[in-house]
């Protein structure tokens, strides 16, 4: 049975950049049919922490990895620097929403994906660095505990959220009162599991200054710069 994924892997230690493809799922291993959407390149990736590390090239059109870690495929999350008014006008024609921020931000061809002041890259420690950072939320309103947003479309849980610039600037002040050392002593596996934060088994002190500081750090950024903007976030998973 195939599965249909768009995933980002890290291509050395430079760019990260976006192949897609079909995962083929058997009892003990998974292939991955990969095709290039950018120009061929010998890949090196590390999926996640706990990941597996594989080497290949990509020969003509694309190229076949043998991995034998399902847990590995799972849902990344970006947040994207957007006006309010292109928010409100996917606001209006929500069933448009999904394949405007695919083909804009998040293929690696779109329109702003290159954009660092656009384009915020978690991985799939989103749900962790959420976690954390409604964890270290002190102000009287609990404005943070808002930051996943609106879906576009009630109904379809595939569809993007978004947040507005007026919340996404109390958010913003409010992660700025945030240090490191509160971020890291509010990790707490068993807390995560129960409130079932996606992936909260990586939520370890071993996974915090390399993988779970590191994505926590460009949530912020993402806030920080659409203040700046006086922007809304749009946030894709995928």
């Amino acid at each position: 049975m195939a599965v249909a994924f768009t995933y980002k892997f890290t291509i050395g230690r430079g760019t990260e950049n976006r192949w897609r493809g079909k995962v083929f799922e058997s009892k003990n291993e998974i292939k991955i049919n990969l095709q290039a959407l950018t120009p061929h390149s010998p890949l090196t990736f590390l999926a996640s922490p706990q990941g597996f590390t594989t080497t290949g090239a990509v020969y003509g059109n694309g190229c076949s990895v043998m991995c034998n870690q399902k847990e590995q495929m799972g849902i990344v999350g970006e947040f994207y620097r957007v006006e309010d008014e292109v928010i409100d006008y996917f606001i209006q024609h929500p069933k448009e929403a999904s394949d405007y921020f695919q083909d804009n931000y998040n293929v690696v061809y779109g329109k702003f994906h290159n954009e660092p002041d656009r384009h915020f890259y978690t991985d799939k420690a989103w749900d962790i660095a959420i976690f954390l950072l409604k964890e270290c939320d002190h102000t009287e309103n609990k404005v943070i505990s808002g930051i996943k947003g609106q879906l576009f479309d009630p109904k379809d849980w595939d569809t993007p959220s978004y947040l507005k610039s007026t919340q996404v600037n109390e958010i913003a002040d409010a992660l700025e009162n945030i240090t490191e050392q509160q971020l890291e002593n509010a990790l707490n596996v068993e807390k995560m599991k129960v409130q079932n934060v996606y992936r909260a088994e990586w939520g370890t002190k071993g996974n915090w200054e390399d993988y779970i500081l590191i994505h926590t750090k460009e949530l912020i950024s993402a806030f920080s710069a659409a203040k700046r903007y006086t922007d809304g976030i749009v946030i894709y998973y995928c």
